[in-house]
């Protein structure tokens, strides 16, 4: 089973204990999916560099040295837009009014720089795929002229070099190692909590931290409980904590997000908190009574065995919603009755299963949509 949302808890399950960090070798401009990487949004690249179990100072260390890349510009224009697009497919503005910048860009930031000058991001980026980058400027330029009539100002988000984010003023980035200590403040020195499995890029941050001396009460399995740490410096998410849990035998798992799953969330557009050390504890501490609630569901989907019909039902669902297309319904019917009983918890850990295969964003949405097979119990 992979990781799996559900509706009333947040969960997730781990395949393994490795920490995941960027590979800064990547050329992010011409990236190809690799199958031993994932992929966010195209050119945010996350390799696996290890199964070695790492610590939160380790994460800490790595976040830390993370930080010291990032660089934010404030650019600002009068009845125009301050950011102008080449034909090379990079971003050009004045910084400080006076220096001259030119800089590569993420898909995240490319799409986020056409929102913002009101240009389709799937045309300019057909324009410059096709060669055609000369056109591509010249729509970009006349569009962005348009754009607005009022004074106009962006937050250009640069991590080595390369603009990672175009966001408003008003966005507030929450720095990974300044989270990353609240947490460990939290969670004190007792050892309760186990830094599980990380995601950890420049742009995003995934972390999952489990509890390993409380099993839960569930029939036949064994089943921990812990809580994910989330944030986007891109803007793309909002700073989270959420409950989930973690099944042993395969180490996958499940999210839940409703119910009070989400301990705790900020937008990026309020400053961060003064006082995340006791709010963090707080939501920590609410962690028991999701335990209850998850252990009478779980047991409960356990029993529910699925008819053919039943399973049909659910499998159509799942390649339509999910785009798992007719070669992953295939394997995930295939395994259903052989690695999986024909149960719904079989059935929402065949889903979580496959999920491990896909980039990180379809990874935890088909992990969401597994996790909401629990409430059909």
């Amino acid at each position: 089973m992979g990781f799996l949302l559900v509706p009333y808890a947040e969960f997730i399950l781990y395949p393994f204990l490795h920490i995941i960090s960027v590979n800064f070798n990547v050329d992010f401009k011409n990236y190809k999916e690799d199958k031993n990487m994932i992929i966010n949004r195209g050119y945010e690249a996350i390799q696996e560099i290890g199964t070695k179990k790492v610590g939160l100072e380790g994460l800490i260390r790595t976040a830390d040295e993370m930080e010291t890349k990032w660089n934010d510009d404030f650019v600002s224009g009068y009845q125009a837009f301050p950011l102008m697009l080449t034909k090379d497919g990079d971003v050009q503005y004045l910084r400080n009014g006076s220096e001259s910048v030119k800089a590569d860009l993420t898909e995240n930031a490319f799409s986020q720089i056409c929102q913002r000058a009101g240009v389709p991001s799937v045309y300019m980026r057909k324009c410059l795929d096709s060669g055609r980058g000369e056109l591509a400027a010249e729509n970009f330029s006349s569009w962005a002229q348009t754009a607005t009539k009022d004074p106009v100002s962006i937050r250009v988000r640069m991590y080595d070099g390369i603009v990672h984010a175009v966001l408003t003023p008003q966005y507030n980035p929450f720095d990974h190692p300044e989270i990353l200590y609240g947490i460990q403040k939290a969670v004190g020195n007792d050892g309760r909590y186990e830094a599980n499995e990380a995601f950890l890029s420049p742009d995003r941050m995934h972390i999952r931290f489990v509890d390993f001396n409380n099993p839960l009460n569930v029939n036949n399995d064994k089943l921990y409980s812990g809580f994910t740490v989330s944030s986007s410096n891109i803007g793309d998410g909002a700073f989270s904590i959420k409950y989930f849990l973690y099944r042993f035998a395969c180490r996958n798992g499940m999210v839940r997000i409703q119910h009070g799953g989400v301990l705790f969330r900020q937008t990026h557009l309020k400053e961060f908190l003064q006082d995340g050390e006791s709010l963090f504890r707080d939501a920590i501490d609410q962690m028991h009574v999701l335990d209850r609630i998850s252990e009478q569901q779980i047991n409960v989907a356990m029993g529910k065995k699925l008819s053919i019909q039943e399973l049909g039902f659910y499998l159509d669902k799942a390649q339509k919603e999910l785009g798992l297309g007719k070669k992953g319904r295939q394997e995930a019917e295939a395994m259903i009755g052989s690695v999986y009983d024909q149960t719904l918890w079989g059935l929402a850990n065949t889903i979580t299963e496959r999920a491990k295969s896909y980039t990180l964003d379809t990874r935890l949405n088909m992990e969401q949509w597994a996790g909401n097979l629990l409430s059909a119990a």
